[in-house]
């Protein structure tokens, strides 16, 4: 379990996190939503060990999160960052296999080759990055982040948490699916997965858990459903929006009042809006 505590961070005395206290647990995907510029790539930094807190600690189970050895971190905590950094002429396989360095002295390629198989990259394997493209990419970095917690297998190791900052931004609706599919399978073999979204509608169909994140405060933190039947978006980001719903739940998130901006009719579906 990752628990942050009353954290205030931000950039040369700029405050972006101010008070923040969340518990992302395992077995859970957390989505953060919110304006651009909430700091939610803040959130996630400090949640990874990547930025200290200027106030506030970061706790993995009962242990300040500063205080695990490299090695213990990398075990229980991978981060996937926004924009995918690597060696433009390392392989798509070299790339992932540096998710196990920090974990292990000796390479364990059965990892790589099942995070290559679920990022369905297999056949991209060989190919420097510097010839993919962006989405592409990102598939890369989640892959490295599979291989970094082994897979996600759900073996006698205690679970392990994926931090994720807009992995599907780039990826056309087809991998984007396809991810948040993988990401939802790490969090059902007991991991938690703690993902950074702007599709809202992704975050409807997919999290179990909503954190909506407004001016480096958290303004609704709460079941999935519940969190988007409220107020909250419209309070965030200061316009209406149309929520989908197909079998007694939302599947979908639109900006715009009214079932019309939508732009098209959807038969079988409700729309709720706001009056």
């Amino acid at each position: 379990m990752l628990r942050l505590n009353d954290i205030h961070a931000g950039y040369e005395g700029a405050a972006v996190l101010r008070g923040v206290s969340l518990t992302f647990g395992p077995g859970i995907l957390t989505a953060v939503v919110g304006p651009n510029g909430g700091g939610k790539s803040t959130l996630l930094r400090v949640a990874a060990g990547l930025m200290k807190p200027t106030l506030g600690a970061v706790h993995w189970g009962e242990r300040d999160l500063a205080m695990l050895p490299v090695a213990e971190r990398a075990r229980r905590l991978a981060f996937v960052s926004q924009r995918p950094v690597a060696p433009i002429d390392f392989s798509v396989r070299e790339v992932v296999r540096l998710g196990r360095f920090a974990v292990a002295r000796t390479s364990r390629d059965e990892h790589v080759d099942d995070a290559l198989q679920s990022m369905k990259l297999l056949e991209l394997a060989a190919s420097a990055m510097g010839t993919l493209s962006v989405g592409q990419q990102q598939r890369v970095a989640v892959a490295r982040g599979l291989a970094q917690l082994d897979g996600g297998a759900a073996d006698h190791r205690p679970p392990s948490m994926l931090l994720a900052d807009e992995p599907v931004a780039a990826m056309d609706p087809a991998q984007a699916l396809s991810t948040m599919s993988v990401l939802t399978g790490l969090a059902a073999r007991g991991h938690g997965v703690v993902v950074v979204l702007h599709d809202l509608s992704l975050a409807a169909r997919f999290a179990d858990r909503l954190v909506v994140l407004v001016g480096g405060c958290v303004l609704a933190s709460g079941d999935t459903a519940e969190v988007l039947a409220a107020d909250s978006l419209e309070q965030a980001f200061g316009t209406a929006f149309v929520r989908v719903v197909g079998g007694g739940r939302t599947i979908g998130v639109v900006a715009g009042t009214g079932a019309d901006a939508l732009g098209t009719h959807l038969a079988g579906f409700d729309y709720d809006s706001p009056p």
